[in-house]
């Protein structure tokens, strides 16, 4: 919370334009992702689902609150700020994601889990997911350690695909609802957390938690401080679980990572990742900056693009994206170039996507949209590996459209072992998504 009011400085402006230019939100409501949703028994949210429903809240409360205080510029700003701070501790918002994204990982390996935003814990400072066993812990950083590194960094890898998700609806859809707060939000809230965890804070923080868990282990938060733990269990892939020591209370095992039970290359490690963070803030989106003009170069017509960067925490290290956004008079596409990093190497990657090209069928009118992905990631998703392992994905997703401007889509995933930002699995996958969508 140390950078709320900063935030709230940086976009109050941003935030009165985007109202007066007001245009429609765009609703993607997942309905079935398959096999996630059946992993035991039936299992949700999935991460995109939980994503997407987050959004559309978002979306939904902006929209109508700008329609509500449209003659009314100092209510409107007040109003969407208000609500984007409250949804802090509510469920299906942005902290509420943050949560759902770590029990993904839980979940897909059939661990139960609990989400404490439904406790509605109005200002509170941390929010657990509580109800996790010592023993399923320590099944599963044996079984799978690389998974266990990235339950850590999936709560700050929902923050910046929520980013990415909003951006993505304002370049290619021209929704300018005003989600510039929740932008800014997102993205100091995840360098702040990294800040908090990279210093000696974190060991004051991690002894509260533990005197206010005591002995009750279901209340305890399943890791703690998120990036101290990834750290940890980043450079220590086959140490036990139980190496951890005994909790302070004498009950269970001492989940809680803090800066104190770093050693000093984790430190700077982790201290190079807060640094990297505020790559995060090289975005023209928080600075109102939706798009800019060029002349194509193939036609000599007139494209629209915009270009981000982004950083995330990973299984095996980290990585960073350059995103190109384009709109050209055939086609839309967001074109990335990776380039992940372990301990030894940097190694490279390629995504595009297309969006939304329209094909007819029949004489029904259809929307088609691909993506094809081919990287070189650390073999076995590890940290200190010198090899590396070929990999790829492709997407292919229709929309059909119903009435009322409703649509219905089915999408397809298949991707080989590797870590994609937004996909729960590390291993090969194929995956089918079934939802709606709603131009509204």
């Amino acid at each position: 919370m140390r950078y709320l009011l900063l935030s709230l400085c940086l976009v109050a402006a941003p935030v009165i334009a985007d109202s007066a230019d007001y245009s429609p939100a765009l609703f993607d409501i997942p309905l079935l992702d398959a096999p996630y949703n059946f992993s035991d028994a039936y299992t949700a949210p999935s991460m995109q689902q939980s994503l997407l429903w987050t959004k559309d809240v978002y979306q939904l409360a902006h929209q109508q609150l700008e329609q509500t205080f449209s003659d009314r510029p100092g209510w409107r700003v007040a109003s969407v700020i208000g609500f984007d701070v409250l949804m802090t501790w509510l469920p299906l918002g942005d902290s509420w994601l943050h949560e759902e994204w770590h029990r993904a990982v839980l979940s897909r390996r059939g661990i139960h889990s609990y989400n404490d935003v439904y406790n509605l814990p109005l200002f509170a400072d941390a929010i657990s997911v509580s109800h996790v066993s010592d023993a399923d812990l320590t099944q599963l950083k044996q079984d799978h350690p690389a998974e266990f590194v990235r339950l850590s960094a999936a709560g700050i890898e929902a923050q910046y695909e929520f980013n990415q998700e909003l951006e993505k609806d304002m370049f290619f859809s021209g929704v300018r609802n005003a989600n510039r707060f929740l932008l800014w939000m997102n993205a100091l809230n995840s360098i702040a957390y990294l800040d908090t965890c990279a210093g000696k804070d974190s060991d004051t923080l991690t002894a509260e938690f533990n005197i206010q868990d005591g002995a009750n282990v279901p209340k305890r938060d399943f890791t703690g401080l998120d990036c101290n733990a990834w750290v940890y269990d980043l450079q220590r892939p086959n140490e036990p679980y139980t190496q951890r020591g005994v909790h302070p209370s004498g009950i269970g095992v001492d989940r809680y990572i803090s800066w104190s039970d770093l050693t000093a290359p984790e430190r700077s490690y982790l201290r190079r990742q807060r640094n990297l963070s505020f790559i995060n803030l090289i975005d023209p989106f928080l600075f109102r900056i939706n798009s800019s003009v060029a002349e194509n170069p193939l036609d000599g017509t007139l494209l629209r693009w915009n270009a981000t960067l982004r950083h995330h925490l990973t299984s095996f290290g980290y990585s960073i994206d350059a995103n190109l956004f384009l709109h050209t008079k055939s086609f839309d596409a967001l074109a990335v170039v990776h380039n992940y990093h372990n301990e030894r190497h940097a190694f490279p990657g390629f995504s595009i996507e297309i969006r939304r090209f329209p094909l007819e069928v029949f004489s029904i009118p259809l929307h088609v949209s691909t993506t094809a992905a081919v990287w070189h990631q650390p073999e076995q998703q590890r940290f200190d590996t010198q090899n590396s392992t070929l990999g790829g994905q492709l997407a292919v997703r229709l929309d059909f459209p119903l009435q009322n401007s409703w649509e219905l889509y089915a999408q397809t995933d298949w991707k080989t072992s590797g870590w994609v930002a937004g996909n729960v699995y590390l291993e090969a996958n194929s995956s089918l998504r079934i939802g709606a969508l709603k131009r509204w």
